[in-house]
């Protein structure tokens, strides 16, 4: 999978495959104590799919946790943040304010 795909085209895809688990997992070849707590992590959550629907819950509540902590290590963390400074200062542009409204943000 390169890495540069459109975030549309890998949701679309039905799985993962071994490429996109490489270009994830990358970052933890120099750090092998963090590497195995993720691997404790996937065990857990593998354990609670595997125990549908009893754990269906917990499982997709890990997931959301995941991607709420993995938000704060993205760019989009950083653009929000830039996009809030401009809107206290009063500067956005009008593509921003249209943008947010879109979204469902007042401004």
């Amino acid at each position: 999978m390169p890495f540069n795909r459109s975030i549309r085209t890998f949701l679309e895809q039905p799985e993962i495959d071994s490429d996109d688990w490489e270009i994830a997992l990358q970052p933890y070849e120099e750090d092998p104590d963090r590497a195995a707590l993720l691997g404790v992590c996937l065990t857990i959550l593998r354990g609670h799919l595997a125990n549908k629907p009893r754990k269906l819950n917990e499982a997709i509540g890990e997931i959301d946790r995941a991607l709420e902590a993995l938000y704060l290590h993205s760019h989009f963390n950083e653009i929000a943040f830039v996009l809030f400074r401009r809107m206290a200062e009063g500067s956005l542009s009008l593509e921003e304010q249209m943008m947010l409204k879109t979204l469902g943000i007042k401004v």
